[in-house]
């Protein structure tokens, strides 16, 4: 019956992680670091004018990955309200907490997400 909630719930998460914008953050950071090695590598461009540039490239990094982090820690406390909500609330020997502590079950889940996105994407291809 765990295994039956860990999946509800990976499900969940893998819909609410596809709601999230993090390939929008995650493309405007791998930018940033592309301009900024192109910066750095190039011969044209001062020193001054790359401190300039590469400081106001870092105040970027450091936003697009605080987004990230933000996004993810959502996520945990997400899943981990809700293991303790079931925990509180179900029927005596469901143990949520202990079922995401555990490595297998983190492989299981895993699969589970994996297929569950793969599902997604083939019945989108069919809408389309």
């Amino acid at each position: 019956m765990n295994i039956i909630f860990a999946a509800i719930l990976t499900v969940l998460m893998v819909e609410w992680f596809l709601l999230l914008p993090f390939k929008k953050h995650l493309k405007g950071l791998l930018a940033i670091i592309n301009k900024s090695s192109k910066i750095v590598a190039s011969n044209r461009i001062s020193d001054h004018w790359k401190e300039t540039v590469l400081l106001s490239y870092a105040q970027t990094l450091f936003k697009e990955c605080l987004w990230l982090f933000f996004m993810l820690l959502g996520l945990i406390l997400l899943v981990v309200i809700i293991a303790f909500l079931i925990d509180e609330y179900a029927p005596s020997g469901l143990e949520m907490l202990v079922v995401l502590s555990t490595p297998l079950n983190w492989i299981w889940m895993t699969v589970i997400a994996l297929i569950y996105v793969h599902l997604r994407k083939k019945a989108n291809k069919n809408v389309t």
